[in-house]
């Protein structure tokens, strides 16, 4: 059995270029969450154009960022060609992630990036992203990002809900192509009925 020590709501504040986050791990005692720095979830909004102000280009050095497209639709719930968001590097290196997809990004010794909605687009939007902290001997090791698109997520139904293994071997009798190399770490999408 699990023991809970608590429950709370997460605090919102503004993130990135102003768009609201909830900080889900705010307020728990660093030494409780290591490995895990952060986990920020971009709740379910609708966003007219230009609304979504993105991530302007920002560094990163010695952890990973993990973000999840839980749900980027159109106005209609329908996804669509423009339904992604942008990420870009520091190099012009560019991808795009849509609903469902999962991305790890080995930061090492440091990029820059943004992400970004595309100027036009119009929809609703769900996020989570965790940062991991990287052991001391791995801080400086050369950046990598893995882009998992959702149709390489297993998912496993059972009685009540399913669920997405997004990052991690052997959980729920599947493994995820995702695996954080440094630090044993999971993500899973639940998903109760």
């Amino acid at each position: 059995s699990i023991k809970v020590d608590g429950t709370k709501r997460p605090p919102e504040r503004l993130e990135g270029g102003g768009f609201k986050i909830k900080d889900i791990l705010a307020g728990i005692p660093s030494e409780r969450l290591d490995p895990f720095l952060m986990w920020h979830e971009l709740p379910r909004a609708h966003h007219r154009p230009g609304e979504m102000p993105g991530a302007p280009m920002h560094p990163h050095r010695g952890f990973c960022e993990c973000p999840y497209a839980k749900e980027i639709t159109g106005e209609d719930g329908q996804v669509r060609e423009c339904d992604k968001f942008i990420a870009r590097d520091h190099a012009g290196n560019e991808c795009f992630m849509r609903p469902g997809d999962f991305e790890f990004g080995l930061v090492g010794n440091g990029f820059e990036h943004e992400g970004v909605t595309p100027p036009a687009w119009t929809g609703y939007l769900h996020f989570f992203q965790m940062w991991i902290n990287l052991p001391s001997a791995h801080k400086r090791v050369a950046p990598e990002i893995l882009n998992c698109s959702a149709d390489k997520i297993p998912t496993v139904e059972f009685e009540g809900g399913w669920a997405k293994v997004l990052m991690g071997k052997n959980l729920l009798g599947v493994s995820s192509p995702v695996e954080s190399p440094y630090v044993p770490a999971s993500s899973v999408d639940f998903e109760l009925q």
